[in-house]
Parts: structure tokens; C-alpha cells; sequence
């Protein structure tokens, strides 16, 4: 509610006030946002007071309705919290798929549609041979009754307009089939999904039934793709989501689900568990690193025992052995766990069997 500064004014002067004399003071509607205050002088007619009130209770009701979560934030504003669209409040059926599709991008499988591809291109590249067989006809009676035509595209198109018309045909044919082609070529670079992301789809289709028979897209295996992008998952990534999917539990949902994963949906209703990607990538990263630590260490220590004993022939034999194995175990490492190329994994193997026979070669050093 607001008031006049000058009224306040009079009153401690004991002089009359608008109201004693029989006027009536102005008084400002309430605002849910801003509080004008009575400008007590003529400059300060265009100050507000900002609102540090929370909204009306109505407000907060109907915003809670909505699942909107206010607080009060610094300089007493008002700001709202993360909105998290849940699986379990969509209507079943294609709101509850695309919530779930859209909820990680796992998930995000789709159809990719190769036949249709196939068939819409056939058909545009033989249209544009059709206007090419025209084309090449048209040409050829020119070339005896008007060769001249053939030498002045204006002298052509001056005397009858056929093959510009033949070929403003061609143009927008070839234009449209040029574009098929490049989009084509964009689907076909996207990824196929691993085996894990489409049983995990397909698991909810089998035991939810979001679609009819005829619309539910899951079952054409052959021609899903996946929007998800190219990254470092391997075989480990997917057997670490595996087990932690067994071995769910409330430590490990709330070490490797993060709040906004756990408020889209409700794991004792539905059964979908959401686990962080990039946290799965730390442990696995964690776990190479620590394999190749022990790569390394174990066999120098193996080496450097086997080189303090006799230099016999067994013992040469068994020292030899134990680089191939290692060397070898190494190499499957960097298959397994990684995304390493033939030749990126054949260097590093290289150079892994370099260092332990460098190692050997200075043991001696160390040999009491």
C-alpha cells in the first residue's frame, strides 16, 4: 500500500492533512512485482521500490501444480528451479516414448529408412536419364539438319527454346537429386547402435508396449540408427553399465545418478535406470590407467627377479616368455579398452616390448 511523503510531512508539523480537510489521499494499486512510492518531490515521480515478496500463495499453488519449485535468491528476487520433465507423468503411448527417447541420448534410436532411401533415389536418377536420353536425341538431329544450332546456344534458343527447356528440366531434377544424395550420405555416416543401447530400447517396447504392432519401429533391426555421438565406447563401457545394472543399488544410483537423470524418471515404477556418461567414462578411464600402471610394473619387477638368478638357458627362455605374454596381454588391452586402429595398437605394442628389452638390457645395473 502505498502513501504520500507529504502527508507524513504535515502531520509531524501539526499541519491538517487531505483526509482531515475532506480530501482523499491517492493510493496506488498493490502490484505482485513493484511498489510505487508517492514521489515527495517531482523528480522522484518515476522510482519504484522493488518486490521482495514471494508470490501470492495462489501463484505458488498453481506453479506447484506445474512442478515449478521457487526460492528466494540473492537481493530477495524470486527465481525458479530446474524443471525436470518426468517419464511417469507423460500419458502413455508416443509422449511417453519421446520422453524416454529424448531422456538420454542412449536412447536415441530411430529408423533410418535404407530401402526407401534406395527407392527415391532410383527413381530420381532415372528421371534425369530419361531428359538425358532427350536430350542426347535432340542433339543428334540437330548435329545433320541444323548443325549451327549446336555452335550458339543464342541462335538455339532463338529459333525454338526445346533444349533450353530440356535442360532447365535437367537443372532442377539434377538439384533435387543432388540433395537426396547428400542427405543420404549423412544418414549413412550416422552410427549403428551396440548391442546394449538396442536391447535396452527394445526391452521397453517388449514389456511396455508404448506403440501398436504396426508402428512400433524397434523391431526393424536392421535399419536403426543411433544419434548419438561418436565416442570412446568400448566393450568396457558397455559391460560397466551392464553390471551396475545388476548391482543397482541406492549407493550407486547416487554416485552415478545425478539429480536430473533420477527426476526423469522413477526406477521403482518403471524400471529404468539413467546412469551418467561422463561418469562411466571417468571409471573406465580410471580403470585403464591403473591396468597399464600394473602392465608396466609387474613385469619389470618379474624381469628383474628371473635377472638375479643363473643366466641359464631356461631362465633366458622363461624371460623371453614373459615379454611375448606381457607384450601380448598389453595388445588386448588396447583392443579391449580402447578404440585404438591395427596400426595404433601394432606401434604401441612395439614400443612396449622396446622398453621392457631396454629394461633387461640395463638390469645389470641394478644387480647387487
Amino acid at each position: 500500500m502505498a502513501y504520500l511523503g507529504t502527508d507524513v510531512e504535515r502531520m509531524e508539523k501539526g499541519e491538517s492533512t487531505p483526509l482531515e480537510s475532506g480530501g482523499a489521499a491517492r493510493v496506488e494499486p498493490e502490484s505482485p512485482t513493484t511498489l510505487t512510492a508517492a514521489p515527495s518531490h517531482p523528480s522522484e515521480a518515476s522510482k519504484t521500490i522493488p518486490e521482495t515478496e514471494v508470490p501470492p500463495q495462489q501463484w505458488r499453488q498453481a506453479l506447484a501444480r506445474l512442478g515449478h519449485k521457487w526460492r528466494r535468491g540473492s537481493h530477495g528476487l524470486v527465481t525458479r528451479g530446474r524443471v525436470v520433465r518426468n517419464l511417469d507423468a507423460c500419458p502413455e503411448g508416443y509422449p511417453r516414448l519421446a520422453a524416454f527417447l529424448g531422456s538420454a541420448e542412449n536412447a536415441m534410436l530411430y529408423r533410418r529408412f535404407g530401402f526407401l532411401q534406395a527407392r527415391v533415389l532410383l527413381n530420381k536418377q532415372d528421371e534425369i536419364r530419361e531428359l538425358e536420353a532427350d536430350l542426347d536425341h535432340m542433339d543428334s538431329v540437330d548435329a545433320v539438319d541444323s548443325p549451327n544450332m549446336l555452335r550458339s546456344r543464342e541462335n538455339d534458343d532463338a529459333a525454338n527454346g526445346e533444349r533450353r527447356i530440356i535442360l532447365r528440366k535437367i537443372e532442377l531434377k539434377f538439384k533435387e537429386y543432388a540433395d537426396l544424395l547428400m542427405i543420404a550420405q549423412n544418414l549413412a555416416s550416422l552410427n549403428r547402435p551396440s548391442r546394449q543401447e538396442f536391447l535396452s530400447v527394445r526391452r521397453v517396447f517388449d514389456e511396455e508396449a508404448p506403440l501398436c504392432q504396426v508402428e512400433s519401429y524397434i523391431y526393424c533391426e536392421d535399419d536403426i540408427i543411433t544419434l548419438k555421438p561418436s565416442r570412446e565406447d568400448t566393450w568396457l563401457d558397455a559391460f560397466l553399465e551392464k553390471m551396475l545394472e545388476k548391482l543397482s543399488c541406492r549407493l550407486i544410483r547416487h554416485l552415478f545418478c545425478p539429480p536430473e537423470l533420477r527426476g526423469k524418471v522413477n526406477h521403482k515404477t518403471s524400471g529404468i535406470i539413467y546412469f551418467s556418461t561422463q561418469r562411466i567414462h571417468i571409471v573406465v578411464s580410471m580403470i585403464l590407467t591403473i591396468t597399464i600402471l600394473v602392465l608396466f610394473i609387474v613385469p619389470v619387477y618379474v624381469l628383474w627377479k628371473l635377472s638375479r638368478g643363473s643366466e641359464s638357458g631356461n631362465t633366458i627362455g622363461v624371460i623371453i616368455g614373459v615379454l611375448l605374454v606381457f607384450t601380448l596381454v598389453f595388445s588386448a588391452v588396447l583392443s579391449l579398452f580402447t578404440l585404438a586402429k591395427r596400426h595404433e595398437i601394432l606401434a604401441a605394442a612395439a614400443a612396449y616390448f622396446a622398453v621392457l628389452v631396454v629394461f633387461m638390457g640395463n638390469v645389470g645395473q641394478l644387480s647387487p
